[in-house]
């Protein structure tokens, strides 16, 4: 990325004072302080997946033991701000946010807190043991440690430059894509994507996060999850989001890689034009079908990038066809006709026969590749929607060939019928209800109606599959009785309900 002058020595400019603390301050700041460090800004990296026991913890609190210290704390400082203003409302009681520095910041406090240890010859040392007289060999380490400086930098800025710093800062660093752009605390693509996949205390989002993004925090104090490999490590819930939110936005199996979810971002950085009604339907019933497919199918390592891929090139495509007309899934069936061509096109069986084991395909550039090899890289390349739709078209092709029923249902454009046609049949049955004239247990046995009194009923369920010209008029007693049954299951329901 190229500099130009109006960046050079910019980081500089913003810096308001250095100061250098105590470790025993920096517990201060970060606990009781009246102006609060907050280490844990919208903006930072999601926590990894192994609990206040790990290497990184220890390794902060060993350099500090060791003498050498930990890397200078960037912190944008927020109390020059108005009370009333929306950053000082969304962070109420906190006067600094961590830019760079939040992880260095947690592992103080959890050690102090004795959440984790460190070995000391060949020890296991919490902080409490560095506070005891039963230690001689640890005596004045407690006052070592707590005396040692640490460095920090004030920051006044706005959301956006603490984006642009925290990037610049972690240059040098493994930063991925998706945790750079989610470190974006005021962008309301990214709120909309937090909001839906992890818990923020300052949302209060709790009820907002979708069930397949529900994570629990164990004894060991690791997160873990139920629908996939791993929870949220690296930003992978909303890595997924992400590719799931570019989707429901072109209608189909699009270009969702990076590129594309940076332009989402800026072209929506302060507004929500693209996230409709619409959108967010499409992106909430994917995953409700993804959650659904993942339970049914009971794959026990979780989800990851193959079978999230899979299901999304085949769900997406089904969204496209037939110029978007909506479609359910009978999961039972679906998941498991799924579960089975995902293995004859992507899983090579060793010695046990598979009919595409060896077989040669054109890929979408005309080239002769081996189909599973490139199934497998298909299904994964979600920067390039061209490769998704040609491996959705493929996978359906297989379901449809597999599978006596695919458990895909698609949905009648029309869910009800117009008026003319409603009063049409109802004149045709003589003003009375479709089960009425059939059977003698309708609610309404042989009473003239009004159109009023009367629905358009389905025989088969809409949700089904059910086709608008297959119903009939029917009055609205027995169509809230009905529910899901056809005509002929209401009308014997009825019989054995009166017998």
């Amino acid at each position: 990325m190229a500099l130009n002058l109006d960046e050079l020595f910019e980081i500089e400019h913003n810096v308001i004072r250095r100061r250098e603390i105590t470790i025993e301050q920096l517990y201060t700041d970060l606990t009781t302080s009246k102006s609060k460090i907050n280490p844990d800004p919208i903006g930072q990296r999601p926590p990894t997946n192994s609990g206040y026991q790990n290497a990184k913890n220890a390794g902060i609190i060993e350099s500090i033991l060791s003498g050498y210290g930990i890397d200078t704390i960037y912190l944008r400082d927020i109390t020059c701000y108005d009370p009333n203003d929306d950053i000082r409302r969304l962070y109420s009681g906190s006067g600094y946010l961590t830019i760079d520095g939040g992880h260095r910041c947690r592992a103080v406090k959890w050690f102090i807190e004795n959440r984790f240890y460190v070995e000391i010859n060949g020890k296991r040392i919490k902080f409490r043991d560095l506070q005891s007289n039963n230690n001689p060999e640890l005596n004045g380490v407690y006052d070592k440690f707590m005396k040692a400086t640490v460095a920090l930098k004030y920051v006044i800025c706005t959301s956006k430059q603490a984006h642009k710093w925290f990037l610049m800062i972690n240059k040098m660093t493994k930063t991925n894509e998706i945790e750079s752009l989610m470190s974006d605390d005021e962008s309301k693509v990214c709120e909309w994507i937090r909001r839906r996949t992890w818990f923020v205390y300052e949302y209060n989002n709790r009820e907002d996060i979708h069930p397949i993004f529900e994570v629990k925090l164990s004894e060991e104090s690791e997160y873990t999850t139920e629908y996939w490999n791993k929870a949220n490590t690296g930003g992978s819930f909303y890595y997924h989001a992400f590719i799931t939110l570019c989707k429901a936005i072109g209608n189909g199996n699009v270009d969702a890689g990076e590129r594309e979810w940076k332009k989402i971002v800026m072209d929506n950085y302060d507004r929500r034009d693209n996230l409709t009604k619409r959108v967010e339907t499409i992106w909430t019933k994917f995953f409700d079908d993804l959650k659904a497919y993942q339970k049914s199918a009971g794959h026990k390592k979780g989800l990851d990038d193959d079978s999230f891929g899979f299901f999304s090139c085949i769900w997406f495509h089904l969204l496209a066809k037939n110029a978007g007309r909506d479609f359910n899934l009978d999961m039972g069936k679906f998941a498991l006709n799924l579960a089975r061509v995902k293995t004859l096109l992507t899983i090579r069986n060793g010695t046990n026969y598979c009919k595409y084991d060896n077989v040669e395909i054109k890929d979408i550039t005309g080239n002769t590749v081996e189909l599973k090899v490139m199934m497998r890289e298909y299904i994964k390349a979600f920067s390039d929607g061209k490769k998704q739709e040609f491996a959705g078209a493929i996978i359906l092709k297989e379901l449809e060939e597999e599978a006596e029923d695919t458990g895909i249902i698609f949905l009648d454009s029309k869910r009800t019928a117009p008026l003319s046609l409603k009063e049409q049949v109802f004149f045709a049955q003589k003003k009375r209800c479709y089960i009425d004239i059939h059977t003698p247990y309708c609610k309404n046995v042989k009473n003239e109606l009004t159109i009023d009194d009367c629905v358009w009923g389905h025989d088969t369920p809409h949700s089904k599959g059910g086709k608008l010209l297959d119903g009939s008029v029917i009055c609205k007693a027995c169509h809230a009785d009905q529910g899901q049954m056809k005509f002929d299951e209401y009308m014997k329901y009825l019989q054995n309900k009166v017998a």
